[in-house]
């Protein structure tokens, strides 16, 4: 962690709402552990991505539409982060900023988690399971509660949290 100028984005030339300048004046970044060219995040670095830029701009008072990749930015051409389409990127920070459901999972707690596409599952710090009939659902239901409701991409974050162990994403 830096204290102070992080030398990480170069010059700038501007992207949505950044000008052109010193992107490393202009812009916060932070590094994810992946070469960032031809390999891909893993859903916990994506997950942590999407929580830690809506933690920043919501401290700075800036909206999802400062989240911005080196690739939008970079007049040197890097290329990261790739794989990541930026806009669902930043559809997925406005969500974490407007306060969307967080997976506020404590040491012994289970939840269950929804989506149009995904279905259904119980997830708990370091436990996945994907629910397959209507009777597993009662019972989780009776157990636990109503699911979240979210999109996809809310599912797969809300599943790696789970997996990774994480207790907390951060809803303020």
């Amino acid at each position: 962690m830096s204290g102070g100028r992080a030398n990480h984005a170069g010059v700038s030339r501007g992207s949505g709402p950044i000008p052109a300048g010193d992107g490393n004046t202009l812009m916060v970044g932070w590094e994810i552990d992946h070469n960032g060219v031809n390999q891909a995040m893993t859903n916990a670095q994506y997950s942590a991505s999407v929580i830690a830029t809506a933690a920043v701009l919501r401290q700075l008072g800036r909206d999802a539409s400062y989240a911005r990749g080196h690739r939008e930015t970079s007049t040197s051409g890097k290329t990261d982060p790739s794989f990541i389409d930026l806009d669902s990127m930043r559809a997925d920070v406005a969500r974490q900023l407007a306060g969307s459901p967080p997976l506020d999972l404590t040491e012994n707690d289970m939840k269950l988690i929804q989506s149009t596409n995904r279905g259904i599952a119980l997830v708990g710090p370091g436990y996945f399971r994907q629910l397959s009939n209507n009777e597993e659902v009662t019972a989780a239901v009776a157990l636990v509660g109503n699911p979240l409701i979210g999109n996809d991409r809310q599912f797969d974050l809300w599943r790696s949290i789970a997996y990774d162990g994480q207790v907390k994403a951060p809803s303020a």
